[in-house]
């Protein structure tokens, strides 16, 4: 419920002279009740490139914003960017290069003491990932979902996922699977639900089912729990 900014610097030098630099700054700033204004700055600088702190090829930032809410009429809107140059050399990024936007609204129902329900929500969410050499689209989705809490402390959801995406370089899970390059979209249904915690024993389970690139793909997730001790637990994961 508070504001609070934040900073990082990291560095990496090698024996042979070549180094990595990077700082970043975040924050998230409380605007009024549920309203919030979150951002991301960071930059690299790396032997070897222009290393120009003016220019937006070594830069990654982030703008949002967010109204968290469980009642009534929630958003998020989101944009974000990383330049040719930026390498964060003690780190990990999912895309290079990228300017994508996420958008996600919510509408949340508190059913009060009549029903089994504590909460629900029907959401939609999608997002958008462009190449800023030319501004194709690298990836996109869209799914809408329901979730629910109920008072007992079951909880879950229901999801309908669209994806798009491009490949220019062989997709490989394995050396048996892979993707050759070119435009795919595919789509699944995914069902997700959680037991009770705090108890003795708890489960998750998640269950997919849809196509897959040039494939299809079923998955079934399952991850009991075990309270050993009120400060022990041991858990495992079946996929």
């Amino acid at each position: 419920p508070f504001s609070y900014v934040g900073g990082m610097v990291t560095s990496r030098i090698a024996t042979d002279g070549s180094y990595n630099e990077a700082y970043g700054l975040d924050g998230i700033l409380l605007l009024s009740g549920d309203n919030y204004l979150s951002f991301g700055w960071a930059q690299t600088f790396e032997k070897g490139r222009k290393n120009n702190p003016l220019s937006l090829d070594p830069t990654r930032l982030r703008l949002a914003y967010e109204r968290r809410t469980k009642k009534g009429l929630g958003a998020y809107l989101g944009l974000s960017r990383a330049g040719k140059d930026y390498v964060p050399g003690i780190g990990f990024e999912m895309r290079e290069d990228f300017t994508a936007s996420r958008v996600e609204i919510l509408y949340g129902w508190i059913p009060g003491e009549k029903s089994f329900l504590q909460s629900h929500s029907v959401q939609a969410e999608a997002s958008l990932a462009l190449r800023n050499e030319d501004n194709t689209i690298e990836s996109a989705h869209f799914e809408p979902r329901w979730e629910f809490n109920t008072k007992s402390g079951w909880g879950g959801h229901f999801a309908y996922r669209f994806n798009k995406e491009s490949l220019r370089e062989l997709l490989e899970f394995s050396t048996e699977a892979n993707v050759p390059p070119g435009e795919y979209t595919f789509s699944r249904l995914r069902s997700f639900f959680h037991a009770p915690m705090g108890g003795l024993l708890g489960a998750v389970t998640m269950v997919e089912v849809g196509s897959f690139y040039d494939g299809s793909r079923m998955t079934l997730r399952i991850m009991p729990t075990w309270s050993i001790l009120p400060d022990l637990s041991l858990s495992g994961q079946y996929e």
